[in-house]
């Protein structure tokens, strides 16, 4: 397996407590992945993944507050501090066509129609009407809008987006 089989959906942001207990920060906007009883894998140094079971979670000051199986210190949670939380991408649930994951889109090149290069979709912002793909190219970023009469394509595989800007940006 490699690093494009799993997603990051979180971090091990600190710990809390002196029985090992670690502080989360979720990633994902489903709250199972957090669940007791459920698997955490932990990417720590050099690749290597290690996996822990959740033996409870709750919410905690903006995060996530857990205790996992086999930790039962401060120093054993210290330990863990910074490691990346995956899933692996076949967990993930199926999207309707024309729905995509954010992880996949970002670091997409961005062209317009005549094959003309934007940029890379460095971010996406989410607002209460539709999400914006923040376009980087060096210094110069352009905001678009994703709507369908403005993203006129998505090709995954070749990692390309085709975007029609409206006037003015």
């Amino acid at each position: 397996m490699t690093s494009k089989d799993f997603v990051e959906v979180g971090q091990v942001a600190g710990v809390h407590g002196i029985r090992g207990a670690v502080l989360l920060r979720s990633f994902a906007d489903n709250p199972d992945i957090f669940a007791k009883g459920g698997k955490l894998l932990l990417k720590g140094p050099g690749e290597n993944i290690q996996e822990y079971i959740l033996e409870s979670s709750r919410p905690y000051k903006g995060k996530l507050l857990a205790e996992l199986q086999g930790v039962s210190d401060r120093s054993g949670a210290e330990a863990l501090k910074g490691r990346m939380i995956l899933v692996h991408r076949d967990a993930l649930p199926e999207l309707e066509p024309d729905e995509y994951y954010w992880f996949d889109l970002i670091g997409m090149e961005v062209a317009a129609p005549d094959g003309s290069r934007l940029g890379v979709l460095d971010a996406i912002i989410e607002t209460g009407a539709n999400d914006v793909y923040v376009i980087k190219d060096g210094e110069k970023e352009i905001l678009a809008p994703a709507l369908p009469w403005v993203v006129l394509s998505i090709d995954l595989e070749a990692g390309v987006m085709i975007v029609d800007l409206p006037e003015g940006l």
